[in-house]
């Protein structure tokens, strides 16, 4: 069923550009919004009106981007991003475009389509709002762009399908519930920001966090499945957390990515208002779905869990766990198209 259809055939149907680093613009011009950068370091967006993809219970999304570019080189295109988020920030998803090689990917100047699945948050309708919010981003942060280049949005709809109904066709490929020790999994951190303790106790992988001043961590599957062509991934997560109040829990980032690092996709989970989507004392699951992009079919693909307390508001310390990741396929067939 078709949810929502924006075609910006004569305006851009109530989108809004944002910018939010360096000089970037955005235009509306020749049936596309366009986002074009000035240099290294630019980041900007448009958004759409609020409540954009009307909740609707027992839903999975199927979001179809036409995305195109002025690159003929699509290793000098900077990073894109795809977003579903509730309009009080507790839940967004991600997907992430980016031109490292072979940049395959990437849009250039004919129209391609980019297909993201996403949810609305596990939350009742009266604290999350009626909807989602969509958002198409250009992130200008890596020097070897082309600092001058326009990415174009050219078509964007919704379309929506039964949880309930696709549930009952998932195949399991891999499951870690970590009773054996960390399963393969590695935690790491980034250089320049306060690592958390990563830990692996009988049946969890365990982030423990002294600071909300920045602190980043995160546990790393092995290679997991290689990205299939006719399938999509649902991975179940299942956490716990110390945490009495959910209100104060960090951001906890649900991750797949490709081996080339072409493709990213991710559940965000935010504390704000009363945290409704965040982890509580008892294990409670929450849902990655991703589509794997055809220029990624093959690669190994790899499932993180991450910590991100950059928050003065949320706890300055405590512990979050990972129980359990049961990660599944889909037939893409099985999922409404256009």
């Amino acid at each position: 069923m078709l949810v929502t259809s924006d075609e910006f055939t004569t305006s851009s149907d109530g989108w809004v550009f944002v910018p939010v680093l360096g000089t970037t613009t955005g235009t509306y011009a020749g049936e596309a919004l366009n986002t074009t950068g000035t240099a290294y370091g630019d980041f900007g967006f448009w958004i759409s009106p609020p409540n954009r993809v009307q909740f609707i219970p027992d839903s999975v999304y199927h979001g179809v981007f036409i995305l195109s570019s002025d690159q003929m080189d699509p290793t000098l295109v900077p990073q894109v991003r795809m977003r579903a988020n509730s309009d009080d920030g507790q839940y967004a998803t991600v997907l992430l475009l980016e031109s490292v090689t072979p940049a395959a990917i990437m849009p250039g100047p004919t129209p391609s389509q980019y297909d993201m699945l996403f949810t609305a948050p596990p939350q009742p309708l009266t604290e999350q709002g009626a909807g989602l919010t969509l958002s198409f981003d250009m992130v200008d942060f890596m020097p070897d762009n082309d600092p001058t280049a326009q990415v174009m949005l050219n078509d964007c709809y919704v379309l929506r399908a039964s949880a309930t109904t696709l549930r009952q066709s998932l195949t399991t490929v891999a499951v870690y519930d970590f009773e054996a020790g960390d399963d393969g999994w590695s935690f790491l951190g980034v250089l320049g920001t306060p690592l958390p303790t990563g830990s692996a106790t009988t049946g969890a992988l365990n982030i423990e966090f002294a600071t909300n001043m920045g602190a980043f961590g995160y546990w790393a599957s092995p290679a997991g499945p290689p990205a299939p062509t006719t399938a999509v991934i649902v991975a179940d997560y299942t956490m716990s957390t110390d945490i009495i109040d959910p209100a104060i829990v960090p951001t906890i980032r649900l991750r797949m990515g490709s081996a080339s690092g072409q493709q990213g996709s991710y559940v965000a989970i935010n504390s704000t208002e009363s945290g409704g989507t965040s982890p509580e004392l008892a294990p409670a699951m929450a849902t990655l779905w991703a589509w794997p992009q055809p220029a990624i079919a093959g690669e190994d693909l790899n499932f993180a869990f991450d910590l991100v307390n950059f928050d003065p508001n949320d706890a300055a310390s405590g512990r979050i766990s990972l129980e359990e990741i049961r990660i599944q396929t889909l037939p893409m067939d099985l999922i409404p198209h256009l």
